[in-house]
């Protein structure tokens, strides 16, 4: 990160776990404003950082009840679902994928697969879905039906997700008329649930603005507690 004033190098963070942090992040400012305000019940699919990172942004804008976890790893499905219950939340493991989208308020997908697994059929009036895993144009969580459910669908950028969303490409030209970015969702230019029975949907990709922002909040918090490594650099930077 660099100073805009001066173009000084004012810090190196570790990007994984900033990207992680912004991650959860966004889907939580969207969820925030495209959810049923009485959401209580979540689901995740997936059992990676990932989805521990929704998790935890999640529970901060939710009155959670219940967190429902999916994972091709009955295993991995369980160890998370033991990290949310000492987090003090109620957590069950799904046995597949219609299990975990079934009674849920909000659903998450946080994974790696190239295939869509979230059918139309899945999804009930009312529900809202961030999904996170796919970044690229032939790869989908959310099947076309399932992405054609949906009222509004949200995106960090319009043009970007045009190139990379894939459940959104694979669903066809129909639906880019529901695509609207999030910040007008967020500033009051598109209502980002039209109703309580909507189906709204965040896809989401990542900006490079949302790291620049977590960066900055990182790093005056870490000057002002005193925490991190102070490092000098000579030279000048070109």
């Amino acid at each position: 990160m660099f100073s805009l004033d001066s173009g000084e190098l004012l810090a190196i963070i570790e990007a994984d776990r900033l990207g992680q942090l912004r991650t959860g992040a966004a889907s939580a400012v969207a969820t925030k404003y495209m959810a049923r305000r009485d959401s209580s019940v979540l689901g995740i699919v997936g059992s990676g950082v990932q989805a521990r990172a929704q998790f935890e942004a999640l529970s901060r804008v939710l009155n959670l009840k219940l967190v429902k976890v999916f994972s091709r790893s009955r295993g991995h499905a369980e160890e998370f679902a033991r990290y949310i219950g000492s987090r003090g939340f109620d957590a069950v493991v799904a046995g597949d994928y219609e299990e975990v989208c079934r009674g849920v308020d909000v659903l998450v997908t946080a994974t790696n697969s190239k295939d869509p697994f979230i059918r139309g059929s899945y999804i009930a009036p009312g529900m809202h879905i961030n999904a996170i895993g796919s970044n690229w144009a032939n790869r989908a969580e959310l099947a076309p039906d399932a992405v054609l459910r949906a009222d509004v669908i949200a995106v960090d950028d319009v043009a970007q997700a045009r190139e990379e969303a894939g459940d959104l490409i694979m669903a066809g030209d129909a639906v880019w008329s529901r695509v609207v970015p999030l910040a007008d969702v967020v500033v009051g230019r598109v209502r980002g649930r039209p109703s309580d029975g909507s189906v709204t949907v965040f896809k989401s990709l990542g900006i490079a603005v949302e790291d620049l922002v977590l960066a900055k909040l990182i790093y005056d918090r870490a000057v002002r507690e005193g925490r991190g490594v102070e490092v000098e650099f000579g030279g000048v930077f070109r």
